[in-house]
């Protein structure tokens, strides 16, 4: 028997759905500064992930108002779960998320 026959004969297919644009997501929040907030990802869609894929929320896609002094800490808290949307990548493995308003 030759290797790549005994590998895909012993090897289980593995297959990690990828979170695409626009699905809805389950988020845990890291950690929180007045600028943005860092958080992992639980559930995407139906999907339980094996990887923990990291989220990044930014200042942009909340309602912040620096004249006023209302920062992302003053709406996100840390250890909060939240239902979130993905809205887009960045090339070090981050996705960029924004909570849906309940």
């Amino acid at each position: 028997m030759k290797d790549k026959d005994f590998l895909q004969s012993c090897i289980k297919k593995y297959y990690e759905p990828k979170p695409t644009i626009g699905k809805n997501c389950t988020i845990k929040i890291l950690r929180v500064t007045p600028t943005c907030a860092n958080s992992v990802i639980t559930h995407i869609e139906g999907i339980k992930p094996s990887i923990n894929y990291f989220a990044y929320t930014r200042a942009s896609d909340l309602e912040i108002n620096v004249i006023e002094e209302k920062f992302v800490w003053d709406i996100l808290k840390e250890d909060e779960s939240l239902n979130a949307k993905i809205i887009g990548y960045n090339n070090e493995q981050m996705i960029f998320v924004v909570p849906k308003k309940e």
